[in-house]
């Protein structure tokens, strides 16, 4: 599942991986960490192309991503979720939603990375805008 959706991650075919993932979701194998930590690598590659279309699908993939059902948050969950929030404040500065980042930011991500490893937890504290 890893190396399907790296190789079209990389490849440049974001919307291929966008489907892998969507059908992946379906899986009983395709865990939450498995889902999250893909759907990460998902949004950095889509945001590292630059243009104004993959970050606006980078953002609202994560919005929807993050307005879902939550399962139990495991230690490994919380702190992929806390990365999925730091990612939607740089995101949503990105696509000029600046209230949205500032939000996200003082209100959201410091519940989150509460319990955090310490450099996991500095790492989200930063400014996400950097």
């Amino acid at each position: 599942m890893f190396q399907r959706r790296a190789v079209r991650n990389r490849s440049g075919l974001a919307g291929a991986a966008q489907s892998v993932l969507d059908e992946l979701e379906r899986s009983p194998a395709f865990t939450a960490e498995n889902r999250w930590e893909a759907e990460w690598n998902l949004a950095r590659a889509l945001l590292g192309r630059g243009t104004p279309e993959t970050v606006k699908a980078a953002y609202a993939r994560v919005n929807r991503l993050l307005a879902g059902q939550t399962p139990e948050l495991t230690p490994e969950l919380r702190a992929l979720r806390a990365r999925m929030k730091w990612m939607q404040a740089r995101l949503a500065f990105e696509t000029g939603d600046a209230r949205g980042a500032l939000d996200l930011a003082t209100k959201d991500l410091p519940a989150l990375s509460q319990g955090l490893e310490p450099g996991l937890k500095n790492e989200i504290e930063a400014p996400p805008l950097c």
